[in-house]
């Protein structure tokens, strides 16, 4: 449907957020709760390549360190990695552009860090329901905030914000060179 849903409503860019459903550590060894991980990653990265197919800038929310899924952290921060690296990948293929024009490297994938965001925030439980696993408004408010800076800035060339700022830039940099949108 990802396809159809694409080609009928023609968006600017597309949201995704995914994996904690999917990483699971009630197995009976970390060699199969790594499994899970990457299979999350693999359905990830299967739902990004159909959006990219169509051109769209994609944005992904990593997950979150609820407080009721501590033993789950390590999985998360392992899938989120695995987004990332993903994403500077992505960075480093030059976007097509007229001759003439300069090569751009404006990553394809960007990166909302909830994770981190809500670590330095100290991860209160007003960004959660009672349940200690699922967002309250506080915790929805913040990703709004975070995804809209993203969303809204000149700064294409930022591939991972943390807090409303860029974290980090994709692309290739010279030793020694700022971080820029272009090679």
């Amino acid at each position: 449907w990802v396809s159809d849903a694409l080609t009928k409503l023609e968006p600017s860019f597309v949201v995704i957020v995914c994996g904690e459903n999917d990483i699971n550590t009630d197995n009976d060894t970390e060699e199969e709760d790594r499994a899970d991980t990457n299979q999350a990653f693999a359905d990830f990265k299967t739902a990004y390549e159909l959006i990219a197919e169509t051109g769209v800038r994609t944005y992904t929310v990593s997950t979150k360190p609820e407080p009721g899924t501590k033993e789950l952290h390590s999985e998360y921060e392992a899938y989120d990695a695995l987004v990332l690296g993903l994403a500077r990948e992505l960075s480093l293929i030059p976007q097509k552009r007229s001759k003439g024009e300069p090569k751009r490297y404006d990553p394809p994938l960007v990166i909302i860090d909830s994770y981190n965001g809500f670590k330095a925030l100290g991860n209160p439980d007003s960004l959660y329901h009672s349940d200690e696993l699922h967002m309250g408004p506080s915790g929805y408010e913040r990703w709004a905030a975070w995804l809209g800076t993203a969303v809204n800035s000149p700064n294409t060339g930022c591939l991972q914000w943390l807090s409303c700022k860029c974290a980090e830039y994709g692309g290739p940099m010279k030793k020694g060179e700022p971080p820029s949108q272009y090679g």
